[in-house]
Order: structure tokens, then sequence, then C-alpha cells
């Protein structure tokens, strides 16, 4: 009987046994391999592929971000790292990937509860593909963080080593969680106030970060963010970012000049 159709049945030995058996296929340390890219494509062409569906007055926005830096670049380049990994070393374990894991795409957030927690925030890149290639974006977004912000090689290789060990712990208790304590699990402020106790700065900054998530709520940003008319409230525009969908002579000039700016 296939993996596939009996592994809701296979105990945890078996499916860690089922593991490491793909190493015979895949070895980890095959995944150190990084052959140089022969490409025969455009990665410009790439990105402007990946706009198709994206609405264009926010095209210039994403352009201006990526301009500021390797490490804000590789966060709206997801589709050129998918393309590099293409032909990388697989093990065959296909999943929903979150397919852009990036640094900066996680962060605190409130809970319908009130309470904070710390997740992934960005699935618009979400699609069935090996789990190596999300743990292999994430560990690239720490690198260049590093770099950005002046820290050694040899933090950012410690910065690597410690996401992957974390990674392997996590998904090791993982495998031992029944579907709904997986469902269920998650980390908060709590825990993260708990891990760095002795770090007297990062404890400070999280206090404030709580402080300050817990300040954006509906309540406070709502009457920041409209204004009565005629008796109703009406979200404000606040172009580019901020608008209601309907083609006024604003809107398309102001757009123009987006776009030629960045096009230049």
């Amino acid at each position: 009987m296939s993996l596939e159709m009996d592994r809701e049945n296979l105990t945890r030995e078996k499916r860690m046994q089922l593991g490491k058996d793909l190493r015979e296929k895949c070895s980890r340390s095959r995944h150190a391999e990084c052959p140089p890219s022969l490409r025969s494509w455009n990665p410009i062409d790439l990105i402007e592929t990946s706009n198709k569906d994206r609405i264009e007055s926010l095209v210039a926005i994403r352009y201006q971000r990526m301009l500021e830096s390797p490490f804000k670049f590789f966060r709206g380049a997801a589709i050129i790292q998918t393309r590099d990994l293409l032909n990388s070393p697989i093990s065959g374990i296909i999943v929903q990937a979150c397919g852009d894991c990036h640094l900066l795409n996680f962060g605190g957030f409130a809970t319908p509860e009130r309470n904070l927690d710390f997740d992934i925030n960005d699935f618009d890149e979400t699609f069935p593909g090996p789990w190596e290639w999300d743990i292999k974006r994430l560990v690239v977004s720490f690198v260049l963080a590093a770099r950005e912000l002046g820290f050694s090689k040899n933090i950012a290789d410690e910065a690597v080593r410690t996401a992957t060990y974390s990674y392997r712990i996590r998904m090791s208790e993982f495998a031992g969680q029944s579907f709904l304590e997986g469902w269920y699990a998650k980390i908060s402020i709590e825990n993260l106030f708990e891990f760095f106790h002795n770090d007297k700065d990062i404890v400070e900054r999280l206090t404030k970060l709580e402080t300050r998530a817990a300040s954006r709520t509906s309540e406070t940003l709502f009457p920041k963010i409209t204004k009565a008319i005629k008796g109703h409230l009406k979200i404000i525009d606040e172009l580019p970012l901020i608008y209601h969908f309907r083609k006024t002579n604003q809107y398309l000039e102001r757009r123009g000049k987006y776009l030629d700016y960045y096009k230049a």
C-alpha cells in the first residue's frame, strides 16, 4: 500500500523511517550544492510576468520598494528564486508551500481574542511545491538581512543554522501531535518574552511592539481612514495605496506619474 493511501494509519516511527529512507534519493548534504545557474531566461521578464494579475497602479510601488536594497529586492522576487530552485535537489515531499517565506513576511498580529501572536502573513505566492523551497527562501532572507544590518558572515551563518535547527525540532514536535493540536499551535508574545528574558534590549523592544500592536485595533484605525459625507462614513482616498475603485481623472493622472517615473 502506498504512503499516499495509508499515511493516516502510519505510526510516528514509521513516518520517520519513511522520511529517512528518502535520504537515499536526496541526502541532506546534497542541499548544500548550489551550481551556477545557466539561465536561458531573463529575470526581468519573470518579474514582469508575475505582475500580470496585480493592480497596475501598485506595480510601481512594488518596484520602488525592491530598489531599496538586495534584501527588499529578494522579497519581491520570489518567482526568480522559484525558477532557480526548479532543478535543485528535493526529497519528493510536496506540501502547500507558502512560496514567499521571507523574513519580512513574518510579524506580530492581534487575534480576535486580542492576543498578540507571531506568524507569517503573506500567502499570495502559495502553491503546491517541495517543502525545501520554503526553508531555503527563509534562510536566504536571513543572510540578506544580516548583510543589510552590517552583521558579519559568522553571525549570518549562525542565524541560518539556528533557523534550520529550530525548524527540525519543531517539525519533530508537530509530528507527534494530533491534527487539532497542530492547528492550535502558536507563538505568542509571552513565548517571545520567555525566550528573550535574559536580553534586556530585546525585552524592551518587545514591550514597545506589544503596546503599539495593542493600539492598532479597528476601533482606533477606522476613525483615521474615514470621514462623514452626507451622514455616511466613507473611506478616505490616499492614492496610490488606498482608493475607491473608480477611474477618476485624478487617479489616472497620479498613476501615470508613478509608472512614468519608475519606467524611466
